[in-house]
């Protein structure tokens, strides 16, 4: 535990020494993910509280009210975050992986895995209500920046490029997918 908590303070307070040290050869891909899952399965875990309390605007998007967050289903979120930050971890290391290759990026699968786990450090800021969901939101894309240029040798903006290319790419996709529906709403109530 004692590890853990170095190696996500030199993430967190020294990020471009720590990333640095992740070009070239990358030691593995064990240790990188199941650091993600820990840091992932302790913000979600360190969010509880303030979830119980306070409930929180997706969980009210899905139709719960703060009455409904009971103990089964903090529970039941105990039980998935690690494998939910598993699935996440790998999901997001292939989408960026994706992106540094399409931007040139020729280094291997392991260095992108450890930027991105590495990256998921400020998730145990949601100990802190509302604004440490503002500090994540900020700090994440950041490291995540710095990580990715780090170990694939990248300049910055070929880096930021990277990070936001799956967004703006999911924006655009959503857009096509709204102009379509109503376009054929609109041919459906205007052809009858």
């Amino acid at each position: 535990m004692r590890a853990l908590a170095e190696t996500w303070a030199e993430v967190m307070f020294s990020p471009r020494q720590f990333f640095q040290n992740l070009r070239d050869p990358v030691p593995g891909w064990i240790a990188p993910i199941i650091y993600a899952v820990i840091v992932g399965t302790i913000g979600t875990i360190l969010s509880l509280p303030g979830l119980y309390l306070y409930g929180t605007s997706w969980l009210t998007a899905l139709g719960l009210g703060e009455g409904e967050i009971t103990g089964s289903l903090i529970v039941g979120m105990l039980f998935f975050a690690p494998v939910f930050s598993f699935f996440r971890i790998l999901f997001f290391c292939v989408v960026f992986h994706f992106f540094v290759r399409f931007f040139g990026g020729k280094r291997d699968f392991k260095n992108t895995l450890s930027a991105v786990s590495y990256s998921e450090s400020p998730d145990v800021l949601s100990v802190i209500p509302v604004l440490g969901d503002l500090i994540k939101a900020v700090y994440k894309p950041i490291l995540l920046i710095w990580a990715i240029r780090e170990s694939q040798g990248f300049s910055t903006a070929r880096a930021t490029l990277v990070v936001i290319m799956p967004g703006l790419l999911m924006i655009v996709l959503v857009m096509i997918f709204v102009m379509m529906f109503f376009s054929m709403a609109s041919n459906f109530f205007l052809s009858g």
